[in-house]
């Protein structure tokens, strides 16, 4: 209703005035949860005009030469937390894997996340867990599956 432009979010409307614009402070924020519940509307108001923008880039996992290294091309790493692998002698985008570092509360970098390897990846991930010194490998997935 809201992107259709039915209502709108001028100052004169109430509706308006149950949207936060910044933070809301401690002492309002049981009032607006209790507004939320008794109209639950507001939260899919709230929702939809929540707006998103994504700055980071992806431009490495986008490059053509890596678009066969990434087993779901809709899940690549970003550009500033992609882990970078040491490059072959004269081969372009040898430094590429699908793999994004992780924070943990008490150190930067604590983690590495990555897809499965393909077949054709599967050098690039023992490249990357040697590279990176990694001490354990957890898999969050099923280790067979009869479909494929």
């Amino acid at each position: 209703m809201l992107n259709s432009g039915l209502l709108s979010l001028d100052e004169k409307n109430p509706l308006s005035q149950t949207m936060p614009d910044k933070p809301t402070e401690l002492r309002h924020f049981a009032k607006l949860c209790e507004q939320r519940r008794k109209f639950p509307i507001l939260y899919k108001l709230e929702f939809q005009t929540a707006v998103k923008v994504e700055t980071n880039s992806c431009k490495h996992a986008l490059r053509k030469a890596n678009a066969l290294k990434n087993q779901n091309p809709k899940c690549i790493p970003y550009d500033y937390n992609r882990v970078v692998l040491d490059k072959y002698d004269n081969t372009p985008d040898s430094d590429y894997i699908n793999a994004s570092y992780v924070d943990s509360l008490l150190k930067p970098n604590a983690y590495i996340v990555t897809q499965g390897p393909t077949e054709d990846t599967v050098l690039d991930f023992w490249r990357m867990v040697w590279q990176e010194n990694c001490s354990c490998i957890v898999m969050l997935t099923k280790t067979f599956d009869f479909t494929k």
